[in-house]
């Protein structure tokens, strides 16, 4: 997913700098600028899959190749994102939930794969990853830490063991090691410390599943590497988690919304959202359907009063820089690929 040839980095430069016409030109729009929080009047050149330029068309080429759009005030933001989903639950092959998310501006997904994990185990992770090639949706994979996930209690198809979790660490669209609870650490067994050690030694994620944790226990939890949480119900446990430096997914699934008690709660005390993000975990088709994915935690952001550049950056460049691909996605800039949302209300985020 993420490797790119020598000779292609030196066909961007020349896009980039003029040389060679780009594939594509967005025209007279608005970019949403994620590093710096603001709105800015400028061209989008594309080269390819891939932003090569952010400034005036009249700088490059056109050719008979390239397309022109003219975007005249609406705004190009970066593709949303979901920094915490499991495909499974949406009861839809990766190709058929394209379908429904693309239309939402949904471009990027942050997945665990525990459900298909926990019947196929690594195989099964697999044909899922081979199910997503071809389709206009990125899926980045949140490796199972806890398959079987009841031992005990259920009979589980396979067992991702340290080595078999190590194996999918190893894989290009890897970027985590899945949601780890504290009772998993409190248990003791050093296989959940080394899966975490495993992540943490590639320059990747350990993520969390830190339900109701608070004081010394969450301390604990962060201490022994897990770095974000999807559980939070309140402000006060998104709070606490904030400064102790781990990220909060904000969720607004089906079953559990969370979205209005957290925004509402730390409006006014918060200055700097770098760390808040949105998910959805689990969010049935036909809600989806009706009112949004991503783009519906954006609204409802924006309605509860946070700015919509904000709320762009934590559906976007916020969790592209968790997950340490914002070099790849996240933002409409040079190299970036080209994952790009035209809105045509900012204040509505439409």
């Amino acid at each position: 997913m993420h490797s790119i040839m020598p000779k292609e980095l030196l066909n961007l430069m020349r896009a980039g700098s003029g040389h060679i016409s780009p594939t594509l030109k967005l025209v007279n729009g608005y970019v949403i600028d994620v590093f710096s929080s603001n709105i800015i009047k400028a061209d989008v050149m594309v080269f390819k899959d891939r932003v090569v330029a952010i400034g005036s068309e009249e700088d490059y080429p056109t050719s008979q190749s390239t397309k022109v759009v003219d975007v005249s005030g609406k705004y190009l933001a970066p593709g949303f994102m979901d920094a915490h989903i499991h495909i499974e639950s949406t009861l839809l092959i990766p190709a058929q939930l394209a379908k429904i998310l693309i239309p939402h501006g949904v471009t990027s997904l942050f997945a665990d794969p525990h459900e298909i994990g926990n019947v196929l185990g690594v195989k099964g992770i697999k044909l899922l990853l081979k199910l997503t090639e071809g389709i206009p949706l990125r899926v980045f994979i949140e490796v199972p830490s806890r398959v079987p996930t009841a031992p005990g209690l259920e009979t589980s198809g396979a067992v991702l063991g340290v080595e078999e979790v190590g194996e999918l660490l190893d894989l290009p669209e890897s970027v985590s090691l899945g949601e780890l609870n504290y009772q998993n650490l409190l248990s003791g067994r050093e296989e959940y410390f080394q899966k975490i050690a495993a992540a943490l030694s590639r320059g990747k994620v350990a993520n969390g599943h830190l339900a109701m944790l608070k004081g010394v226990e969450l301390n604990a939890a962060l201490a022994a590497g897990l770095m974000d949480d999807h559980e939070s119900v309140s402000a006060e446990e998104a709070m606490e988690k904030v400064v102790r430096g781990a990220a909060v997914f904000v969720r607004e699934g089906t079953s559990e919304r969370n979205l209005e008690d957290i925004i509402k709660g730390v409006l006014g005390r918060v200055r700097d959202f770098r760390r808040f993000m949105f998910c959805t975990d689990d969010k049935h088709p036909e809600d989806i359907v009706r009112e949004g994915h991503i783009d519906y935690n954006v609204r409802k952001a924006v309605e509860l009063g946070v700015d919509p550049v904000v709320a762009i950056q934590m559906a976007t460049y916020n969790i592209a820089t968790h997950f340490r691909v914002d070099h790849l996605v996240g933002a409409v800039a040079p190299h970036r690929k080209a994952d790009i949302v035209v809105i045509s209300n900012i204040d509505k985020v439409t």
